[in-house]
């Protein structure tokens, strides 16, 4: 079975995809899980999960944890479920002028 996210011409994404295995954690409103990323680009992200309960569509707050030496930085992002498979989900991320600055390097007013 091919995956959705490749067509006749091979894969369709938008942005080059980079391997991670950062720890997330994943929250809604009535829920949380943790999981693991396992691909990360500037447009989304894929994270390993054993938790089912997701449809797509969903919202998800992401919050990353980054370790640098003595330090744990936290970054939060929202994102929609895109596609489930392969023991986790395809989230991409909403977009907001703030998070757009951020990821083309300019600094926020």
């Amino acid at each position: 079975m091919r995956d959705a996210h490749l067509n006749l011409y091979g894969d369709r994404r938008r942005a080059k995809r980079d391997s991670a295995a950062l720890k997330v954690y994943l929250s809604g409103e009535l829920w949380s899980h943790r999981g693991t990323t396992r691909d990360i680009s500037r447009r989304g992200v894929f994270v390993k999960t054993d938790w089912e309960g997701y449809v797509l569509g969903t919202r998800v707050d992401l919050t990353f944890v980054q370790k640098k030496q003595a330090l744990i930085e936290l970054r939060r992002y929202s994102g929609i479920v895109v596609r489930q498979a392969n023991g986790g989900m395809a989230l991409q991320f909403c977009w907001t002028p703030h998070a757009e600055r951020l990821a083309n390097g300019t600094k926020p007013n």
